[in-house]
């Protein structure tokens, strides 16, 4: 349904009112919208899956970006360094890729390697014995659910084109983030919502007239003038 229609009076207007939002002013926006959505539901249920299944199959405590990286360094059956690791799943916070794997170390999953100069990670016996474990529940669980889903072979890999193209627009959009003036880049809308302030009619309140008092002036100089002696009397009686 299309804003033309609403306004030829077809469709439900008031539902079309009801879903505006300031991420969805378009056709187009809205598509890209309900992607966004759907990739952080996604995400979200695939972190959830991703962590029971590993803390089922193997420690209690461990987090999604350890799961990642525990399944990326057995990837392929070869050692890889941080930075490696790191683009594999297109993360830029290296610090934080070495902190997983150091808490992988510590949990005996992974073990560091030295080849050549520069240090390595692999998986341990261990680590190997529960990226099977977590391989095989996912198996029975999850990848036996799929054949409900018809095509599936087929959709997805027009999704994960899809996906990848996506990919490379946020960021290549973030990189740009690095090059805008905040200030001349907002400085039209500024503008515009100063001039539609300033065109806006200002409503005066009417004021009503306070009196200064309402004790006439002579009392109040007779009360004034009156005031050491009450204070003199106060200090004869004490």
């Amino acid at each position: 349904m299309t804003t033309h229609d609403n306004a030829n009076g077809n469709g439900n207007g008031r539902y079309e009112a009801a879903r505006a939002w300031h991420l969805a002013e378009s056709e187009r926006d809205e598509a890209v919208t309900s992607f966004e959505f759907a990739l952080m539901q996604v995400m979200e249920a695939y972190q959830r899956w991703c962590v029971q299944a590993s803390r089922l199959v193997g420690h209690p405590d461990i987090t999604y970006n350890e799961v990642v990286v525990l399944h990326t360094v057995r990837m392929q059956e070869r050692a890889k360094d941080a930075a490696t690791i790191a683009k594999l799943v297109n993360r830029d916070d290296l610090p934080n890729v070495l902190y997983n794997l150091r808490k992988l170390v510590s949990l005996g999953l992974v073990e560091k390697v030295k080849i050549g100069s520069g240090t390595y990670f692999q998986v341990t016996d261990q680590g190997r014995i529960e990226t099977n474990r977590y391989a095989e529940l996912r198996r029975d669980l999850l990848l036996d659910s799929t054949d409900q889903v018809a095509n599936l072979h087929q959709k997805l890999e027009s999704i994960v084109g899809l996906m990848h193209v996506m990919t490379g627009l946020y960021d290549v959009s973030a990189r740009e983030t690095a090059i805008i003036n905040p200030a001349a880049f907002f400085h039209s809308e500024d503008d515009a919502v100063a001039a539609a302030a300033a065109a806006a009619p200002t409503t005066d309140t009417p004021t009503t007239a306070t009196p200064a008092s309402t004790t006439p002036a002579p009392a109040k100089r007779a009360a004034t003038k009156a005031s050491p002696a009450k204070a003199g009397g106060g200090s004869r009686q004490k």
